[in-house]
């Protein structure tokens, strides 16, 4: 108590002569402070890129001082025929073959630059999709606030043209092999096409 008595008469005298520097009396009893919201790096230099087909990408960078434990949720939704890939730095590969379309994922990400990606795959025309990838919790904490993004979010339709099958403009005739258009007689020999 007598430290910051004597640290409010020194804020007191310093303020009424001017004095830009508040310095305690008592050194010993110093008060350092530590912030209870440590802020934790969500997905930074986040860039979409979509190809000619209609898949989409999205990718970020999660970047640690120190090695960090993420829980990240990943969510798919997607047309009959569409897929999905993504990744968590270089230790988690996500694929409809590999686990389901829902789930959580725990890992520790290593002191450095992280990659993660998203990404919507598409087979056929008429189809679209959704993927998501979201960071849950940082440290096991659910209430730490990150600085950056806290998801990377893709959501596409698919550019594939279904070109199908077509019926020949031409037919032959069936006398002198003629390429016909729609006639119902051959203008070179004059046989009826069926």
């Amino acid at each position: 108590m007598k430290s910051f008595f004597n640290l409010l008469v020194c804020a007191v005298v310093c303020s009424l002569s001017g004095c830009d520097n508040i310095l305690p009396l008592d050194t010993e009893n110093t008060l350092t402070t530590r912030s209870s919201n440590a802020m934790y790096n969500g997905f930074s230099n986040v860039k979409t890129l979509e190809e000619p087909k209609g898949d989409m990408t999205m990718t970020g960078d999660i970047v640690c001082s120190e090695p960090t434990e993420y829980t990240f949720r990943f969510a798919f939704d997607g047309s009959s025929g569409t897929a999905y890939e993504a990744g968590i730095g270089t230790q988690i590969r996500l694929y409809p073959y590999n686990d389901s379309t829902m789930r959580t994922i725990t890992v520790t990400l290593p002191a450095g630059t992280n990659k993660c990606f998203v990404k919507t795959i598409f087979t056929g025309s008429n189809q679209q999709a959704y993927a998501r990838l979201v960071i849950e919790e940082v440290n096991g904490s659910k209430s730490i606030p990150v600085n950056g993004y806290e998801d990377l979010t893709v959501q596409g339709v698919s550019k594939i043209q279904d070109i199908g099958g077509s019926e020949p403009f031409h037919t032959k005739c069936p006398s002198c092999g003629a390429l016909l258009g729609n006639d119902d007689t051959c203008p070179f020999c004059g046989a009826d096409i069926p």
